[in-house]
């Protein structure tokens, strides 16, 4: 069975402030959707959280495009 394409475009914003790890993930630039933003006191925690949020975000696009 074939689940609807789509294509990923998100945009990221990367930075260390400081203190912590940011990470900004605006997953659909077309939408009038709110950037993720993570903040992180290392870069392995950063990566999980963005790895996290990825999972959440590929998984809310399979759930859609099977309806």
């Amino acid at each position: 069975m074939k689940i609807q394409d789509f294509q990923l475009t998100p945009s990221y914003s990367i930075y260390h402030d400081g203190m912590q790890y940011c990470c900004q993930i605006h997953f659909d630039d077309q939408s009038d959707s709110e950037p993720e933003e993570l903040f992180a006191d290392s870069e392995e925690e950063l990566a999980r959280k963005v790895s996290e949020c990825w999972k959440k975000y590929f998984k809310k696009q399979m759930e859609f495009h099977r309806l």
